[in-house]
């Protein structure tokens, strides 16, 4: 018996370059924008990759924090990606996918946390997988006052 988990999405076009997309709790959207075809309705992809990057960092900090016996105070991210658009519009020598990625985690616990930032790389799934792919990442962790990380 495996101990890997398993998630599922189902998607659908919705137009244009609208998707619907069904997870196991929630139904999201993406869309492009206008200079790339699509209307703007809904975050794109790399948005939701990003986002989804976010969730992960902020998710296994607190793991971490509680493993360590650590109270993060408030918790925010701030991350960023680059691509390089001309594989997308069909030149073969450009690359796919992230060429660089780069979070800024934000906690109002005052004291540095050295291990956090390695132990976010070693564990969070969606930073394995960016690096994985190649993109040049880079993981900040910076402690800043309660009300600055409320107000980001």
């Amino acid at each position: 018996m495996s101990d890997r988990m398993r998630f599922s999405v189902h998607s659908a076009s919705a137009g244009s370059m609208l998707a619907s997309h069904q997870t196991a709790s929630q139904t999201i959207h993406t869309d492009e924008p206008p200079a790339m075809g699509g209307s703007g309705s809904a975050p794109n992809p790399i948005e939701l990759l990003l986002a989804a990057w976010s969730g992960c960092i902020i998710a296994t900090a607190r793991m971490l924090a509680h493993e360590h016996g650590v109270d993060l105070g408030e918790v925010s991210a701030n991350v960023e990606g680059t691509i390089d658009p001309h594989r997308v519009q069909g030149d073969r020598a450009a690359q796919a996918g992230l060429c660089s990625a780069r979070a800024v985690l934000q906690v109002s616990h005052v004291q540095p946390l050295p291990w956090l930032r390695e132990e976010i790389e070693a564990r969070c799934p969606i930073s394995g997988t960016i690096q994985r792919s190649g993109a040049d990442v880079e993981v900040v962790i910076e402690s800043v006052p309660q009300c600055e990380v409320a107000r980001h």
